[in-house]
């Protein structure tokens, strides 16, 4: 009979057996490690498209290879949608201060109005309508009838995702609507 004090030798089917563990145990730090390093990677990536206007669910979903953002815009570049534009002019008109302090509704109407303005400007200065062209005083900016109405369209895109109003919901309704109207319905001459 053995004493409690004594310890069988390991068989080699035992060696066998730790050393099949240790491995996969081994195999789980190093799985666990690279899981580790690309959720590092992976918040970083999301971090970046966030910061590019992104949701957090968009981003996720185009870090896994979707690249059908319901935020409208693409990954690093410029907005697909009323929508995404809507959101990235915002951000971009909050980050340079425009929406600091309180404005009136006149007063932001004001501005729409403004740029309409603008553009018939360009046109009395004998820009044709379709004209871009670039100052020498500001040779990066565009100028022209076509720039002062984006500049009319960026305003109230601006406006709209402040108020909370869906600009592309809008005018897909309003337009379903006048589908429905007459020819030259109301009956005015212009």
């Amino acid at each position: 009979m053995r004493s409690t004090d004594q310890i069988d030798d390991p068989t080699w089917e035992d060696i066998q057996d730790r050393d099949a563990k240790i491995e996969r145990l081994h195999r789980k730090l190093e799985n666990l490690s690279m899981a580790t390093e690309q959720a590092g990677h992976d918040a970083a990536r999301i971090a970046r498209l966030v910061a590019e206007g992104h949701s957090d669910h968009c981003a996720k979903r185009i870090l896994w290879g979707d690249n059908n953002c319901e935020c409208g815009l693409v990954a690093g570049s410029i907005p697909t949608t009323m929508a995404g534009w809507a959101k990235t002019i915002h951000q971009y008109a909050k980050d340079k201060g425009w929406w600091d302090e309180p404005r009136s509704i006149g007063d932001i109407f004001m501005l729409f109005t403004s740029e309409v303005a603008e553009a018939y400007e360009e046109y009395r200065n004998g820009h044709e309508v379709n004209e871009t062209y670039f100052n020498e005083d500001a040779p990066t900016k565009p100028e022209g009838v076509p720039t002062e109405l984006a500049d009319v369209i960026i305003r109230i895109l601006d406006f709209c995702r402040h108020a909370g109003i869906d600009m592309q919901a809008v005018m897909a309704q309003k337009h379903r609507y006048n589908l429905t109207r007459p020819y030259r319905h109301g009956g005015k001459r212009v």
